[in-house]
């Protein structure tokens, strides 16, 4: 799932990797992200050993909700 596809190394099986920490800024570099309608997101994030689901989240916010929650985990 997390293996990049040959034309699109930000892209996985279905989901968006964040290669270097650039994509989702706060995750890790081994982070997968599932988007979908309205702002829901699953982040897979295996460096800080967590599953996130996120639902209704207007996408403007959404950096600062990684960024935010990246720090509290990392914090645990």
């Amino acid at each position: 799932m997390g293996t990049p596809c040959a034309s699109a190394p930000f892209y996985g099986w279905l989901v968006w990797l964040n290669p270097e920490g650039r994509v989702f800024e706060g995750a890790s570099a081994d982070a997968m992200v599932m988007q979908g309608a309205r702002g829901h997101m699953v982040w897979v994030d295996p460096d800080l050993q967590s599953v996130l689901v996120r639902r209704w989240l207007d996408s403007a916010h959404q950096g600062h909700f990684v960024a935010q929650t990246a720090a509290a985990l990392d914090l645990a």
